[in-house]
């Protein structure tokens, strides 16, 4: 094997165990717990009166007070 081949074969070699191990790497991200169980509580009815319990989360959530979000469901 030229040094050329052999060099050529180390290049991939490597790229495949840096693609394998890239692969199995988990990422764990923090989820606040009104989305992560969003499937309980439901997408509005429960989750709009767990956050009325808290105005800054309630914002941070919707964006919205809850001046502008009543408003805007009264458009729709």
């Amino acid at each position: 094997m030229s040094l050329l081949e052999e060099h050529t074969f180390c290049m991939m070699t490597a790229a495949a165990v840096l693609h394998v191990s890239r692969r199995k790497r988990r990422h764990r991200y923090w989820t606040h717990a009104i989305i992560r169980n969003h499937q309980t509580y439901g997408t509005y009815y429960h989750l709009v009166r767990e956050l009325e319990l808290n105005d800054e989360e309630f914002r941070i959530y919707f964006r919205l007070s809850r001046r502008q979000f009543v408003d805007v469901l009264s458009v729709l």
